[in-house]
């Protein structure tokens, strides 16, 4: 008669075994933690960046509507307070410069890059740049100035250093929070209106022809979306935009 004997194996082996194992399931969860980290960031430093440059368009237009036709030229009429106002960030530094039609300096801070395109009037541009050795945001506004030649419209540029947009993205992604993005469109505003009395846009009569529904929107339309997207209907959408414009944008 013969017995089989399965012999346990070494503790050695069990060991390494263990081990194997253990590498095979913490990789893959190493990687989903980094690639969520990740996507996270870049979802948060996207809603940091247009958080920010709504506030760089917001500072063209008002240099915009400070920049005046006198004797032939261009200038800019900034008062000393609001100046002082748009230089005052205590984290960034903060850049203008206006040129004519011609594309001769005005006034500002020479040498700001200019933007990769042209825009239609009165729409603004964002890219990224470099201005004394930094990283900049810019934001570049075509403006119509009243009395000057309307085919060759100014240039404002604003740019702005980074600090803020990567402090806030940064505190942003330690959170679970949800990042979405509705963008601009033809809304009624007290600045479209404005903008509309300065010669910046047409009338709401001509913006509406080119909106399938027919009509611009409102600002119950924009608070709508946004209510959906902070209900708990809303808490498994991130990193989506919502066009709340008509069928302008499909």
């Amino acid at each position: 008669m013969s017995a089989v004997v399965n012999a346990a194996p070494p503790a050695a082996e069990r060991a390494t075994l263990r081990h194997q194992l253990l590498i095979s399931l913490l990789a893959p969860i190493v990687l989903v933690t980094l690639l969520s980290a990740v996507v996270t960031y870049y979802y948060a430093f996207n809603f940091a960046t247009l958080a920010y440059d709504y506030s760089l368009f917001d500072s063209a237009l008002d240099i915009s509507r400070q920049t005046r036709l006198r004797d032939g030229r261009l200038h800019v009429d900034l008062p000393s307070a609001a100046l002082d106002m748009l230089e005052s960030d205590t984290h960034d530094s903060v850049f203008y410069m206006v040129t004519d039609g011609e594309g001769a300096f005005v006034a500002g801070h020479r040498g700001l890059p200019l933007p990769p395109e042209p825009t239609a009037p009165g729409k603004p541009l964002y890219y990224d740049g470099q201005y004394h050795g930094n990283p900049v945001r810019l934001a570049a506004l075509y403006a119509n100035i009243g009395g000057a030649n309307s085919a060759s419209p100014a240039l404002v540029l604003v740019a702005e250093t980074l600090n803020k947009r990567r402090t806030l993205a940064n505190e942003v992604a330690s959170y679970n929070i949800t990042v979405n993005n509705i963008p601009p469109s033809a809304i009624e505003t007290p600045m479209q209106h404005q903008a509309q009395v300065d010669g910046y846009l047409p009338s709401n009569e001509a913006m509406a022809k080119t909106v399938p529904l027919g009509r611009l929107g409102t600002g119950d339309d924009i608070a709508a979306a946004c209510v959906f997207l902070c209900s708990d209907g809303a808490g498994y959408i991130t990193g989506q935009v919502l066009g709340v414009n008509g069928g302008s944008v499909m």
